[in-house]
């Protein structure tokens, strides 16, 4: 089936692909017209979240959301980012052949990477918890079972990347009495009994998932990566390892999990490696050595690799570096950073 916004979107025959890809499609745009500030251009401004880009002072939109009955307070309000990105989703079907439709999907998928049609309600509210009350993951990954069973997505014999982002795992860890399965001491810190509690039962949703991926024909083909964008417990995690009850409970380093499953080669590594060393591991792991961008990270398959990495908050963890090298991964990280930001990749 034809991709609804692919290369050549809106191109109805050769002749206009001819001269869209021959000639107009490196060409630069004076635009006369537009709703770019200068001073935000200026200032080289970095948006919170794709709600402020998207949303902060696009006119048109609000105008589509407020005829689409969404309330002030989610277009211009005081609403949070998540809240009005949501009420935008909510509206997208209702868009269709507007120009707004074509844009939005177009923004996303130029800038953002996702190749994918904007439908809030592609997925039921369902064992519902947290600050957001959003889909929970046993209900989420069983959703995502059904879509495939469906064939709504990931065919037989369809190459796919697939990326799904669970919710359940952030703070206050609140989990439904009706979802627990587990309880700990009362000597044990309650956030910290609360956290364990939340990440058992991702971790039961997330198992019986990838044993449902080991039943299809194409899992031989698949490789399936678990892990984490952030650590759960955060500012907590000091106080609560150094209480009396949580000593030795969990990890006093915020560190996340890189699984690897089906994997060619088997192995535990149990020294640290960064989020940046992923990407050229799992080339490594597919045999894309020669791949045109293999990263600023090493693959952990290689023997001579420091063991150790550079957090978020320019913090070193582990052994076996020296200055220079500590130096060169807190340069990697600023490019990486600012290579995410000037779309890189999207301007080749």
């Amino acid at each position: 089936m034809k991709k609804f916004m692919d290369e050549d979107f809106l191109l109805q025959n050769d002749t206009a692909k001819r001269l869209y890809h021959q000639a107009a499609e490196t060409m630069p745009i004076l635009d006369y017209h537009n709703h770019l500030e200068p001073q935000v251009i200026y200032e080289d401004r970095c948006y919170p979240d794709i709600a402020e880009v998207w949303l902060g002072r696009d006119h048109y939109k609000w105008r589509a959301m407020r005829a689409d009955g969404i309330g002030e307070d989610k277009i211009t309000g005081k609403a949070n980012g998540r809240e009005k990105f949501d009420a935008w989703c909510a509206v997208m079907p209702d868009l269709i052949g507007n120009p707004l439709y074509h844009w939005t999907h177009l923004e996303l998928k130029r800038y953002f990477g996702m190749d994918t049609i904007i439908a809030y309600h592609d997925f039921e509210l369902t064992e519902a918890f947290g600050t957001h009350k959003r889909t929970g993951d046993g209900s989420f990954f069983a959703q995502c079972q059904e879509k495939i069973e469906k064939g709504e997505i990931w065919k037989e014999g369809e190459n796919a990347y697939m990326q799904l982002i669970t919710y359940s795992g952030h703070a206050p860890f609140i989990l439904p009495e009706y979802l627990r399965e587990i309880s700990f001491s009362s000597d044990i810190p309650e956030k910290m009994g609360n956290y364990m509690i939340t990440a058992r039962y991702t971790d039961k949703a997330i198992g019986k998932f990838v044993e449902y991926l080991k039943t299809l024909p194409q899992y031989k083909e698949t490789l399936i990566v678990i892990t984490g964008d952030h650590e759960g417990l955060a500012s907590y995690r000091a106080e609560l390892c150094e209480s009396p009850g949580g000593k030795g409970i969990v990890s006093d380093k915020q560190f996340t999990p890189f699984i690897v499953v089906n994997s060619p080669i088997g192995m535990r590594y149990d020294e640290v490696m960064g989020q940046i060393d992923m990407y050229p591991t799992l080339l490594n792991l597919l045999q894309l050595d020669d791949y045109y961008w293999t990263g600023l990270g090493e693959s952990i398959l290689n023997p001579e690799k420091k063991r150790f990495a550079v957090g978020s908050q320019m913090n070193v963890e582990g052994e076996g570096y020296s200055p220079e090298d500590e130096d060169f991964a807190k340069e990697a990280y600023d490019i990486s950073d600012e290579m995410i930001r000037f779309n890189y990749f999207g301007k080749k």
